[in-house]
């Protein structure tokens, strides 16, 4: 008698169960032996999936946990299956920095960037044609003598602010979140 190939609702539900278990073993097979930055070191469960990397943040421990794995792996740690962690300063320089005609570019991921896909190129984002024209147009506004013009404009800012503190802090009785307050003054809100 030949074997059937009936799908019972055991089958079904056995399928079902075990789909999700083979994905999330072929994805860690994947991370850590395919994976573009495989050789990079890191603790095991970093390198598998984003969940303790995201335990750590929920706690508002990931910065002390990555200077521990810094500690341990050196400079750079993997610390989820896409991510990288540096050490060095030099690595901000190298990743961010100012390249050289001539250098190559760090591939940026759009999905951040541009995540529509439609937004004009700010300084950020810009590539390195865009760049130089999105910079000269912001220079004039950072200039000596723009910075100058706006000094009495910042200092009366800075002035409301302070009045507004003295007022609000009751003599040093009352707590102030000095966040917002500084928000306001930024964003020129600040008692208008």
């Amino acid at each position: 008698m030949a074997p059937s190939l009936e799908i019972t609702s055991i089958n079904l539900a056995l399928g079902v169960c075990l789909l999700p278990a083979f994905l999330l073993v072929g994805q860690a097979i994947y991370n850590i032996f395919f994976h573009p930055l495989r050789s990079f070191p890191g603790p095991l469960l970093w390198r598998l999936n984003t969940i303790t990397r995201v335990y750590y943040l929920a706690r508002g421990r990931l910065p002390h946990k990555v200077l521990e794995l810094h500690a341990t792996y050196g400079p750079i740690v993997r610390i989820a299956p896409n991510e990288l962690a540096f050490s060095d300063p030099q690595a901000w320089q190298d990743i961010y920095g100012f390249r050289k005609q001539g250098e190559g570019e760090m591939a940026k991921w759009w999905g951040v960037y541009r995540p529509f896909g439609t937004e004009p190129p700010s300084v950020i984002s810009a590539n390195r044609e865009e760049h130089g024209a999105v910079r000269r147009l912001l220079s004039h506004g950072f200039s000596d003598r723009a910075l100058r013009e706006q000094e009495p404009l910042i200092g009366s800012y800075v002035d409301l602010l302070i009045r507004r503190l003295r007022e609000k802090c009751d003599g040093g009785a009352a707590s102030l979140d000095m966040r917002d307050w500084y928000n306001y003054t930024i964003s020129r809100r600040s008692g208008e």
